[in-house]
């Protein structure tokens, strides 16, 4: 069986969101669904568990309790496919993140997402999946091939958006998108688009309105367009992360960039 979607949970509206998106997403994708939750709360979110049980009937579920949600979650992800908690907890109304958010999109072993924005974004409406890439490919092959991944297993199409953070020259321009192009052969599609951009990271992100999801790459210390991302995006937000290998487990990813994980 396919290695199961983990979903941290609580009793706030992006918990239960965050739920019922994970559930759709296991079904979607033939894989089991491990509900963590605080260990304030099992018998309270039963009836949510219960809901995500029959709208998504197909999908075994099993639950759990952790004291420290974010150990639990990252602990998690070493055997998942995909860990998805809520953009923010019981605890942060508004504006803001929740506390596990930046540690657990930061240091997970695997793919996270993020659920929050607009409504439209997280049931699913535009079919499409916005990759957001910063001005250097570094990590660039990871954000493009979970997106691929996603949009083949959710029907949707894929377009790339690259930023420069600052004024480039021409030749600069064409330099990127000849490397935006050739990064983007990656996909198991043509992207439906490749856009560039040179607006600081919070107004990209916050302009990037067409997408159910949003797809970055970043490392352990969240970089400005991980953070932007996470504090601005009108989607939900998915931080790619290397899959972890294990031996004899072969690399997907074409012959030329396994040597160095990266780009050339």
């Amino acid at each position: 069986m396919a290695a199961p979607v983990v979903v941290g949970m609580d009793r706030s509206y992006w918990g239960r969101a965050a739920l019922l998106w994970a559930a759709e997403h296991a079904a979607a994708v033939g894989a089991g669904l491990d509900v963590r939750v605080t260990t304030d709360g099992p018998i309270e979110l039963a009836g949510t568990i219960g809901e995500a049980r029959r709208v998504f009937c197909t999908t075994p579920v099993r639950v759990r309790s952790d004291v420290d949600p974010v150990s639990g979650l990252i602990r998690a992800s070493r055997g998942a496919a995909m860990v998805v908690l809520g953009c923010r907890d019981a605890r942060h109304h508004g504006i803001g993140l929740g506390d596990a958010v930046p540690p657990v999109a930061a240091g997970a072993r695997c793919d996270v997402v993020v659920v929050g924005g607009c409504q439209e974004a997280v049931l699913g409406a535009y079919h499409r999946v916005c990759v957001l890439l910063g001005p250097r490919a570094d990590r660039a092959v990871d954000a493009l091939s979970s997106a691929g991944r996603f949009a083949t297993a959710r029907r949707a199409d894929v377009y790339v958006v690259r930023s420069t953070y600052s004024p480039v020259g021409q030749d600069d321009e064409d330099a990127l998108r000849r490397e935006t192009v050739a990064l983007a052969r990656v996909l198991p599609a043509e992207p439906v688009g490749i856009r560039f951009s040179r607006a600081q990271p919070h107004e990209l992100v916050a302009g990037i309105d067409d997408a159910d999801l949003l797809v970055i790459a970043t490392d352990a210390e969240l970089d400005v367009l991980a953070r932007a991302a996470l504090h601005h995006a009108r989607s939900p937000v998915l931080v790619a992360h290397a899959p972890t290998r294990r031996p004899g487990v072969g690399d997907d990813r074409p012959a030329s960039l396994q040597s160095s994980g990266r780009p050339a």
